[in-house]
């Protein structure tokens, strides 16, 4: 069974309250009545988006993990470019009929929940990530803690995320991390070497950067009234504008 491990967030737990403390009846959301709030990072390749969505997610005390958008992947339906090959770089690969409907049901369940599920799977068409049973997104520790009124918030991630108008529209938060292509392409080289640099600088930008750039508009189109990040800037202050404009939609 596919599950994430605690230690690979490298912070501390943040509950909802202390554990063993018992927590007054009329505090626990009663059924429908809280607001479950979807925050979308969207942005190109190795622009920083998982980074910001794992200290988002502990920011904003959630108790699921962030949710991804290679989960959807369709391998079966990937196609080969002319020049580079397997083309894992175009929407006709992501399965967004899937994706809406995992992250409407998973909103759902959490908004009427009264303590964090024992556990809460997402099932997805990219086993080799999730596995053939899908993906346990509770976080380690978490299961059993009482769920007060206040919304909750969870984080979603992809690289094409905003490309599919009905998945973008569940984004109550939109939050879009721009880098230049000189350190996208850096990081993606530093996370995945086995080229050759200037083999793999004419790939990413011939591939990667320019399907990119095909899609962008066509994104942003769809994320209006996103909060433009820097991905190039500071984590930590990064985080912090993230954090307080998902507390200013919630309001």
């Amino acid at each position: 069974m596919a599950s994430f491990d605690e230690s690979a967030s490298k912070k501390q737990r943040v509950e909802f309250g202390a554990v063993g403390s018992p927590v007054p009846e009329d505090k626990i959301a009663a059924k429908g009545r809280r607001d479950v709030l979807l925050v979308g990072i969207g942005g190109p390749s190795n622009a920083g988006k998982s980074t910001v969505a794992w200290e988002l997610m502990d920011k904003l005390a959630t108790p699921v993990w962030p949710i991804q958008l290679d989960w959807f992947f369709m391998f079966e339906h990937v196609p080969d470019h002319p020049d580079w090959g397997t083309n894992c770089e175009t929407h006709e690969c992501i399965d967004f009929q899937c994706l809406h409907a995992e992250l409407q049901r998973v909103s759902a369940i959490l908004a009427e929940a009264k303590v964090v599920p024992s556990n809460l799977k997402v099932k997805a068409s990219n086993e080799y990530r999730v596995g053939p049973d899908g993906i346990d997104i509770i976080r380690e520790g978490w299961a059993g803690q009482p769920l007060m009124d206040e919304c909750i918030f969870v984080v979603v991630e992809g690289f094409l995320l905003f490309y599919d108008a009905a998945v973008s529209s569940l984004c109550s938060v939109k939050l879009w991390l721009q880098a230049d292509r000189d350190t996208c392409l850096q990081r993606r080289f530093e996370r995945d070497p086995g080229m050759e640099f200037s083999e793999f600088s004419d790939w990413f930008i011939g591939l990667v950067w320019a399907h990119f750039e095909l899609y962008r508009d066509r994104q942003l189109a769809n994320a209006v009234g996103a909060l433009r990040l820097d991905g190039s800037a500071l984590l930590e202050p990064t985080v912090a504008r993230s954090e307080s404009h998902c507390r200013q939609c919630a309001e």
